[in-house]
């Protein structure tokens, strides 16, 4: 009898297949000032899959409902990551949601980030 081996699965080109920005936010100016202004800092392609549970633990703290973790490859000095910044994710399934990067972890040539889509548009 064969002993089934479970392998973790692994990120690599065939993945990262959902095009992502990174933005830096601020208070639109005028007379009125309302809203706020994105400036893209970074394009990217990301893999993205639903939180884990260490990650919906982390989250459940902070009082979050609306979650996902996105990984890209690490830039390397092309772009500094930001928890001020916020993230487009471009997929008709996350459309009109700006999420807030609430953990970031670099690892192994990659970086892993835990969004939160409950700021309705920051």
């Amino acid at each position: 009898m064969r002993k089934k081996s479970i392998k973790s699965e692994t990120t690599h080109n065939g993945t990262l297949n959902t095009p992502v920005e990174f933005c830096s936010t601020k208070v639109a100016s005028g007379l009125h000032k309302h809203g706020t202004t994105n400036k893209v800092e970074y394009k990217a392609w990301a893999e993205i899959y639903n939180s884990s549970l260490k990650d919906i633990e982390i989250l459940k703290s902070r009082g979050v409902k609306k979650s996902v973790t996105i990984i890209i490859r690490d830039p390397y000095g092309a772009y500094q990551t930001d928890n001020k910044h916020v993230v487009m994710i471009h997929s008709p399934r996350y459309a009109g949601v700006v999420w807030k990067i609430e953990d970031i972890r670099p690892k192994g040539g990659y970086i892993t980030f835990l969004l939160n889509g409950d700021n309705d548009g920051v």
